[in-house]
């Protein structure tokens, strides 16, 4: 597999995500410069009002950074399991929930208290919702989407025609985005004491830092399963298993297949000016030998090797080879 210049929605939606996480991070300096982490009684009631502002723009980044790392997913699994029909359409559900979500909950944040300024400034009269209800019913639909978005591609690995070392290795590489869910689990935990806005300088540290270990570990997760090439350099003894040699894994029988014969079908050069080839998972009970490329060459045939099928192919869609009409 080579990795190549050819960006889509998913990469641009991660890198909006972590412009907002990375803003989220930056938030931490002057918090903590300003005596976040303190008891409020020991902390200048001016400084109180600034912790307050910059907590109150990390409540609002969270919400972007959360709904946009779990989109960046979805339009990644729908780059890669494009052809197949009910992830497309359970991708194409979850995002529908999460734009929903992410207007609403959004919407909540801002407004959380009326009027906005006395989110931050205690001494305004105000009427707020009760954040801690909210906190926890947003926890608890993260760890359920997570769930759902983790779900999703195990029905398109079990499909393809790799052996069950492989079909292991890749549900792993998919499911490590578990690892947030997990801290998301754990977040929870200290959600109990969010929102009191009693010692809020002291309770909310605990909240605020496992958000940003959550949406910190999720912008990693997103990015693993296209990591495989450099973690086959890293641990091939681990993820050589894709290697259908029975010799020890290595980097370099890491990284031939599924896409082994992939020099002999493409130079690196044309690859990088193929800016509309995709890569997408194919059963092989879906796919007909007539199956041809862009130059009208016949793509199948190059990959069938020993009579065991394909698991990755990489085509052109120009609205002239749709391969869409050689499918079964």
């Amino acid at each position: 597999m080579r990795i190549t210049t050819v960006t889509g929605w998913d990469d641009h939606t991660f890198m909006i995500a972590a412009v907002f996480s990375t803003a989220t991070l930056a938030l931490m300096f002057p918090l903590a410069s300003l005596g976040f982490g303190k008891h409020a009684w020991t902390i200048d009631p001016s400084s109180i009002i600034h912790i307050r502002q910059l907590f109150y723009a990390g409540q609002i980044n969270y919400v972007f950074v959360q709904i946009l790392s779990k989109v960046s997913l979805l339009l990644f699994f729908l780059r890669i399991f494009f052809l197949q029909k009910w992830t497309r359409i359970g991708c194409y559900l979850t995002l529908t929930f999460l734009g929903t979500k992410w207007i609403i909950f959004l919407m909540i944040v801002i407004f959380q208290c009326t009027p906005v300024r006395s989110t931050w400034d205690f001494s305004v009269p105000s009427h707020c919702v009760n954040v801690k209800v909210l906190t926890i019913l947003a926890g608890g639909f993260s760890i359920l989407e997570d769930l759902i978005i983790l779900s999703l591609p195990i029905p398109c690995i079990k499909s393809l025609n790799i052996g069950a070392g492989k079909k292991i290795t890749a549900t792993i590489m998919f499911s490590i985005g578990s690892l947030a869910t997990i801290i998301s689990i754990v977040r929870l935990r200290y959600l109990m004491t969010f929102g009191s806005y009693v010692d809020t300088t002291w309770d909310d540290v605990d909240a605020f830092v496992w958000s940003v270990i959550e949406n910190s570990l999720a912008l990693v997760c997103a990015c693993l399963p296209a990591l495989r090439p450099l973690l086959c350099l890293l641990a091939p003894k681990v993820f050589g298993v894709f290697s259908r040699s029975a010799k020890p894994a290595t980097p370099d029988a890491c990284s031939s297949s599924p896409l082994r014969s992939w020099k002999n079908r493409k130079t690196h050069s044309q690859i990088a000016d193929d800016e509309q080839s995709a890569i997408y998972f194919v059963p092989q009970e879906t796919i007909s030998s007539g199956v041809t490329d862009s130059r009208g060459q016949n793509t199948m045939g190059r990959d069938l090797e020993d009579g065991q099928g394909i698991d990755l192919i990489v085509v052109k869609l120009d609205g002239k080879n749709d391969i869409s009409n050689n499918l079964k």
